[in-house]
């Protein structure tokens, strides 16, 4: 890095002598003749070769730069694709106007569907607190957890990584009796923060039943500390989550993790079109590739290089796992925001489902 600077200096100085040289020629004529004209040329002759076999050391320096940087991964796919075949951990470099060029550790599934994809959001039986992913926007923006067992990728990474390319996602699912559903979903993208994540989603598969595009599709994100529903509450209150919500959800995958059936209506980790509104599910997973995702041969880059090309570069996490936020009290209800599953059946959001003692840290 230093290099490329010393680099930019010179062809800065070689610029600007240039400017002077022209200057000089067309106003130096009205100078006193105190030295020599002559040798004032050849001195600024000397200063431009000088300044050339500068720049001509540093260019190879340059060059190998450029193309180091260009082997960067953004995506789990691009490793894939050079040869990195194990699911686990990886670092990338997504482009992105948000997030720069900075480095991103992030989970890869080499194994699901031909591989490739990147992980976004992870639930299961970590020892968390039941409701340890009822957090609030700025938590939800920069990302939470353990990238190897639960947690939220962050929305502007999540923003980075579908802002260049059309992707799909796939929601990954099992019930608390081991059974598996998923969902697929050909178009996956979101929007930055200025436009509050709205979701974009559409062009649904799988067998698990589509429970995003009718009420999440085309939907701001919301949290706790941030409304941008269409519900006359804030749904992610009311169900104890971070969502798409509309009025409310037929997802709720940040919900709370209640581990199989509960009584409170529609605020568990839920999948409405599956398992609806009184189960939460064992574990989930969302995850993305490229849509035009096809498997191609291995390329003969060096496996641990093309994971992380550059070791002296530092490394940004965005996952803050030492933070506790301040709880909600939820809010009672009259109207019902969702569907029920027998439209005699009440709606009580009067039940308490805070059992654990917010962690302190």
């Amino acid at each position: 890095m230093e290099k490329v600077l010393t680099l930019r200096k010179i062809r800065s100085s070689f610029f600007s002598l240039v400017v002077f040289l022209l200057f000089s020629e067309v106003f130096g004529k009205n100078e006193t003749a105190e030295c020599n004209p002559s040798q004032k040329s050849f001195s600024y002759l000397d200063a431009a070769v000088d300044l050339i076999a500068k720049a001509k050391l540093y260019f190879p320096t340059y060059e190998k730069l450029v193309v180091h940087q260009s082997k960067r991964p953004v995506d789990c796919e691009e490793l894939l694709c050079n040869g990195h075949n194990k699911s686990g951990r990886y670092t990338i470099w997504p482009r992105s106007r948000v997030t720069g060029e900075k480095s991103l550790e992030v989970y890869c599934d080499m194994d699901t569907d031909g591989g490739g994809w990147t992980v976004i959001q992870r639930r299961g039986n970590f020892n968390r607190s039941k409701d340890y992913f009822y957090k609030d926007w700025k938590h939800y923006r920069a990302g939470f957890g353990d990238i190897e067992k639960d947690f939220w990728l962050g929305n502007d990474n999540i923003f980075a990584l579908t802002n260049q390319r059309l992707n799909s996602i796939r929601f990954d699912l099992q019930a608390m009796e081991g059974e598996k559903r998923y969902a697929l979903y050909d178009e996956f993208w979101i929007e930055d923060e200025n436009r509050k994540y709205t979701l974009h989603i559409n062009d649904y598969s799988g067998d698990a039943g589509d429970s995003m595009i009718s009420r999440s599709n085309n939907m701001k994100f919301t949290t706790k500390d941030q409304k941008n529903d269409n519900f006359k509450d804030n749904c992610a209150i009311a169900f104890k989550g971070a969502w798409w919500y509309n009025e409310c959800h037929d997802a709720n995958l940040n919900g709370i993790n209640h581990r199989g059936g509960h009584e409170t209506f529609a605020d568990g980790v839920n999948w409405r079109s599956w398992k609806g509104y009184h189960e939460s599910l064992d574990t989930t997973e969302m995850k993305i590739r490229p849509k035009n995702f096809r498997k191609t041969s291995v390329l003969n880059d060096t496996p641990s290089d093309q994971a992380n090309p550059d070791k002296n570069i530092k490394k940004t996490s965005v996952l803050n796992d030492s933070s506790s936020d301040e709880r909600d009290s939820p809010k009672d209800s009259k109207s019902n925001p969702l569907p029920k599953d027998n439209p005699s059946e009440p709606i009580n959001h009067s039940d308490s489902v805070w059992t654990d003692t917010p962690s302190s840290k």
